[in-house]
């Protein structure tokens, strides 16, 4: 560890008097490791360091490039390394022997175990190539060029590598068209060479002699990484912060923020630009402790890495000594050992503060010289997870100003974007200090909301001087735009901003029209949140069959409370259904599969909702759900995502499967107990490929796919070497305020009708989530269903008997036998009469509550005339049936002491019987159609049934009695 200590402490010290020839840090830092004769190999040695805990980062994905530097003196540091974030790692270097192209060293670029341990890891591997002068020389030989591009193309490809990075320093302007000519065809070469190779190159933190042609480079060149890092070096005059992120002292105005001005102006690519940040700093003799202050004469600053000043083993970067420079950003120490010493090395919070500006002005990424120096330490890694990948988090409060910081002038060409969005909140308060803008050329806007298509606040744009003002926003975003013109500059503008947080739930209700629902359905539904307002609703039909309540899965919805009617498969496990529980009982099974046919689609999103708990007796217990599966009965289920709860490591995760091979896509920390129940949730939009994933309805997970599943076929519980009890299942899907729920078929939302009147058939369950993220308690809205018509039964005539003739002056009296309706109930009869069945002319529509008789007096029936009753039931909700008897004639006593011998058939015409009055015992019935052919025949009784088959058209009864023709009666068939 000692002589690791002495490694990292020597880096940059004082190569470079003053007057001498400045190097670069790259350079310089070579040169002074050259000096001490070691092998690469020597390093694993020397640099033995302490492996530290790896800190598991949850599977966030990064976001932006993070291009590290790995030089050769830092091999062995790789052991500390967090490769999950990094996305570029290149090793240095080729060293370029101007004369042949080839390489004066590649520093076990073939074998070296640091760019194993990086292919390993899945990050880009790059060559650094180093050319620190004699540039004309290579430039000047076509054969030397292309030999060295040759040399690369080989080298990148042998080891399986991505790219080269081209790092020439000192070029002179006289070779800027040859160096850009160099990387066009070094870059078209690559490129053709290895599909999908890529090709970087740095830029200086000043491009002073103007050698960089951005316009004819940016088309081929995929990455451009600036040395931000070359404003106060070992050399020079005046002490300084080697990365001032603003304006240091009175008159150097040479910055990260202007650099990254100037080269975006000059036509970067926005995602091309790479800031590199310095992992060390610069210490000084100087004249006093001022800031800037004078160098001692005849001295040099020394390199410190981040390192060497964390472990402090000198007690001279103590707390105490600790100052801090507002105009640059930067903190540094003072103290006296001898002569007065200056120390500029970023801290974690000055480090935390430049990947914020890299997030403002919307460039790729940051770089880093160089890896290693940090060694021991996670506070950079610990940034850059906080601002570089999808678990990154914005504060909840936080001051606000211009690219010129909050004590200077911002710079000319100035045109960024950039919104601040903190978690859970539900609104923004603004305050602005000052606002000194050059008057209607250079332009603050402010926009309400999460980017400029929002609305802009009162005032905006600002321009000129204005004073102080304060505004709060309708949502939880606030977007800023800056534009300055190529003159005049002034001190811009300063503020801060607080959130509002939103933590408490939204609420939801629903509700429908009707008491009971006949037909296809409109359910409303009303959410409220007093905060952040509402985001998105979700909603769930479920029905009752009498014996058990499900859900259609062909509609997307699922409901199961484990009562043994759901059709789900058993792939693997040991699950059973018992007392309103699905158990899962197989310990030894790292994958149990129990599925259902669920289908899901892009038109909407879903919410994933299920209670119970994980147990058992080993040590790595885990539990969840498969969602978007296109094929359940694979081990992954081909296609679909998967969230696992671990009750032993306390973690959430979020997997993602393609063609059956799963990817960790993020995980976090949570507190979960085995055997405890509790409620879990999952949202996922197949549109915006977030997945958030709920623990008794606290959000615990968010991720985001950027290429979603769009589609699934199923639903999947899994389990791993544990035991589960859940005890209900339920799939919603987003809906709108009002969603039309459809009945009456096995393929409609609501496929049952009540089984009583008092047991509902169809339950529509609602949750809101409202824009911080928060979901409300599910609303039940039970609704009634009925779309069948009461079950009639028989309607009488005059008696229990069903008499067909009335006599007159004799009252008369319609009874019937009690509907049936099982669904809804009966609620009324009502009764007329009329001269045809279905008829009211005799008698109105009567409402007659349940009873099933009446009595009407004669006065309204005339001798000689057919009468039928009709009767209505209609039960709750609002379906009725008719039906009506048979028919009566109605006679006065002389008609039937005057026509007793006669025979009477009706009714005439009829439809599908006959009735006929007078028979007696032994006579003959025969009924005939128009052409004398016989259709049908009774030999007893007074009815013919089942006429309602017969054509319309004229008939004929003959009546016989012991052969002889009594009567022959005429009818007409409707």
């Amino acid at each position: 560890m000692r002589q690791t200590l002495l490694i990292i402490g020597l880096i940059g010290s004082s190569l470079n008097m003053h007057g001498q020839q400045h190097y670069s840090v790259h350079q310089a830092q070579d040169l002074e490791q050259k000096s001490l004769n070691l092998s690469d190999e020597d390093y694993y040695t020397l640099n033995h360091t302490t492996e530290i805990p790896k800190v598991n980062r949850g599977g966030c994905q990064l976001e932006k490039v993070v291009f590290g530097w790995h030089p050769y003196w830092s091999n062995g540091f790789e052991v500390n390394y967090d490769w999950s974030l990094i996305s570029d790692f290149s090793y240095f270097s080729y060293e370029v022997n101007p004369n042949t192209g080839d390489p004066n060293s590649t520093h076990g670029w073939a074998t070296n175990a640091a760019v194993t341990d990086a292919l390993n890891n899945g990050v880009n591997v790059n060559l650094c190539v180093t050319l620190f002068s004699s540039h004309a020389t290579l430039f000047g030989n076509p054969t030397a060029t292309q030999n060295l591009i040759n040399n690369l193309i080989s080298l990148v490809q042998s080891r399986g590598a991505h790219g080269v990075n081209i790092d020439f320093e000192g070029i002179a302007s006289s070779q800027k068209t040859n160096f850009t000519n160099f990387m066009i065809d070094l870059s078209n070469q690559m490129h053709a060479a290895i599909p999908g190779s890529q090709v970087s190159t740095v830029l200086y933190a000043v491009d002073w002699n103007n050698v960089f042609d951005i316009q004819a480079l940016d088309p081929y060149v995929d990455l451009f990484i600036i040395m931000g890092y070359g404003y106060y070096y070992n050399g020079s005059n005046t002490s300084g912060p080697t990365d001032p992120l603003y304006h240091f002292g009175n008159n150097y105005n040479f910055t990260l923020s202007k650099t990254v001005t100037d080269y975006l102006d000059k036509g970067v690519t926005p995602s091309k630009l790479i800031l590199g940040l310095p992992y060390y700093g610069y210490e000084y003799c100087v004249d006093n402790h001022i800031t800037p202050s004078s160098v001692c004469t005849s001295t040099n600053g020394s390199a410190k890495t981040f390192r060497v000043v964390e472990n402090n083993t000198s007690g001279n970067y103590s707390q105490a000594n600790l100052n801090y420079d507002a105009a640059s950003r930067t903190r540094y120490w003072n103290y006296t050992s001898g002569t007065d010493q200056q120390c500029f090395v970023v801290s974690q919070a000055d480090f935390a503060e430049r990947l914020d500006f890299i997030n403002k002005r919307g460039i790729g990424g940051m770089g880093i010289w160089a890896m290693g120096y940090d060694d021991g330490y996670s506070a950079f890694w610990d940034e850059i997870y906080n601002h570089f990948t999808t678990c990154s988090t914005q504060p909840c409060s936080g001051d606000l100003w211009d690219m010129g910081g909050p004590l200077k002038n911002y710079y000319n060409d100035e045109n960024y974007t950039y919104t601040i969005s903190p978690d859970n909140a539900s609104a923004i308060t603004l305050t602005i200090d000052t606002i000194d803008i050059e008057s209607n050329y250079d332009y603050l806007y402010i926009y309400d909301g999460a980017d400029t298509s929002a609305a802009q606040i009162p005032g905006s744009p600002f321009t000129g001087q204005l004073s102080g003002f304060s505004f709060t926003s309708s949502t939880g975003d606030l977007t800023f735009r800056f534009t300055s013109d190529g003159a005049t500059v002034t001190s811009g503008w300063t503020g801060n901003y607080t959130c509002i947080t939103d933590n408490t739930p939204p609420n939801t209700t629903a509700s429908s029209s009707g008491n009971w629902e006949t037909q296809d359905f409109i359910v409303n539904f009303t959410d409220t949140d007093g905060q952040s307002g509402i985001d998105e609703g979700y909603y769930l039909v479920s029905d009752y069959d009498g014996t058990n309540w499900s859900a259609n899965t062909n509609n997307g919805f699922l409901y199961d409370d484990f009562q043994g009617s759901a059709p789900w498969t058993n792939q693997t496990g040991v699950w059973s259904e018992s007392a309103g529980n699905l158990v899962q009982t197989d310990e030894s099974s790292s994958n149990t599969n129990y599925w259902i046919d669920l289908d899901q689609n892009s038109l909407s999103s879903f919410l994933y909702h299920w209670k119970g708990s994980i147990d058992g007796t080993g040590n790595n217990r885990r539990a969840g759900i498969h969602f978007f599966c296109d094929d359940p009965t694979l081990p992954n289920r081909n296609n679909s995502y998967f969230v696992y709860y671990r009750v032993d490591s306390d973690k959430v995760q979020i997997y993602k499967v393609i063609n059956d091979s799963w990817t960790l896509e993020q995980e976090a920390s949570i507190q979960i107990d085995p055997a405890v129940n509790y409620d879990y949730k999952v949202y996922f939009n197949p549109i915006s490929g977030e997945v958030t994933c709920y623990l008794d309805d606290q959000k615990v997970l968010t991720w985001v796919d950027p290429s979603p599943h769009t589609a699934g076929n199923s639903f999947s519980f899994r389990t791993g070497n544990c035991t589960t009890s859940w005890s209900e299942v339920m799939v919603y899907k987003s809906r709108s305020n009002q969603e039309t729920i459809s009945i009456g078929s096995p393929l409609a939302d609501v496929r049952y009708q009540n089984p009583s009147p008092n047991i509902s058939s169809a339950a529509v369950y609602s949750i809101s989530k409202d824009l911080a993220g928060l979901l409300s308690s599910p609303y039940i809205h039970y609704v009634d269903v009925d779309w069948t018509s009461p079950i009639p039964s028989a309607v009488l005539d005059i008696s229990s008997n069903d008499k067909d003739t009335l006599v007159l002056p004799n009252a008369y009296e319609g009874l019937w036998i009690h509907s049936i309706d099982q669904n809804s109930g009966l609620m009324e009869y009502e009764y007329s009469i009329g001269t045809a069945q279905g008829l009211s002319d005799v008698l109105a529509w009567t409402p007659h509550n349940l009873d099933t008789s009446f009595i009407v007096g004669s006065s309204l029936f005339t001798s000689g005339q057919n009468y039928y009753l009709n009767v209505k039931s209609t039960n709750f909700a609002g379906l009725d049936t008719i039906i009506s008897s048979d028919g009566f004639l109605a006679l006065s006593a002389d008609q039937l002491a005057e026509n007793n011998n006669e025979y009477f058939a009706f009714p005439n015409p009829f439809t599908d019987q006959i009735v006929l009055s007078n028979l007696t015992q032994n006579m003959t019935i025969q009924l005939y159609d128009a052409q004398g052919k016989m259709v049908d025949f009774n030999q007893q009784g007074n009815v013919l049934y089942g006429l309602d088959n017969l054509s319309s058209g004229s008939y004929y009864l003959l009546i016989s009695n012991e052969n002889q023709i009594i009567s022959k009666i005429p009818l007409l068939k409707e």
